[in-house]
Parts: structure tokens; C-alpha cells; sequence
């Protein structure tokens, strides 16, 4: 739900709405339709959503995978990794900064 309000947050401050955040913003939906599909919606996205009512967000998310390789989001690829390059830096950072206790030190 935190994802769906931060894009939704995101596109309310920048006026931007990416491929990226239209697949993060996807599965908000599916997660919590009440809280990120509109009402008038709710049909159409229940019927393409639906396939039984053992679908599980593993699947949701996999069957969207499939539908990004088919190009209908051109741009997710080069979007997703322009988002990671400001991630790195910071997780390589934080990386090389922990530290664990050698084995049989006293935790």
C-alpha cells in the first residue's frame, strides 16, 4: 500500500507517470484495489485481474513480467535502472560498513 501512495504522492508532485511506476502502481492495485483503483474502474480491472480467486500477488506480478517482455512498457528497462543508480552507491556504502562477528566470538 506504501508503494501505490508513494507513486501516487510522486505524480502529484512532479506531474510525471512512468512505466515503472505504472507496473509499481499496478500492483498497489491489485494488493488493495479499494484503495488505488476508481470506482468506475473496478469492473474492467476485476475482469482482467481475476483469473480465479486463487490468484496470488506471485502471479499477479509474474503475469506482468510477462506482459513488460512484450514491449507494452518500452520504457520500464531503462527506467528501473536509472532508479537503481541512485540506490547503489548508497547500499555499497552501507555494505562496507557492517560488520559481523568473527566465528566463536562471543555474540
Amino acid at each position: 500500500m506504501q508503494l501505490g501512495v508513494c507513486i501516487s504522492n510522486y505524480q502529484g508532485l512532479f506531474s510525471e507517470f512512468t512505466d515503472h511506476m505504472r507496473v509499481g502502481f499496478a500492483i498497489a492495485g491489485f494488493i488493495f484495489p479499494d484503495g488505488f483503483v476508481a470506482e468506475d474502474e473496478r469492473p474492467a480491472f476485476a475482469h482482467a485481474v481475476c483469473r480465479s480467486t486463487a490468484y496470488t500477488v506471485r502471479e499477479f506480478i509474474s503475469d506482468i513480467y510477462v506482459v513488460i517482455s512484450m514491449g507494452k512498457f518500452p520504457n520500464f528497462g531503462s527506467e528501473r535502472a536509472e532508479d537503481l543508480q541512485d540506490v547503489s552507491p548508497f547500499l555499497a556504502r552501507i555494505a562496507g560498513k557492517l560488520s559481523f562477528p568473527k566465528e566463536g566470538a562471543d555474540v
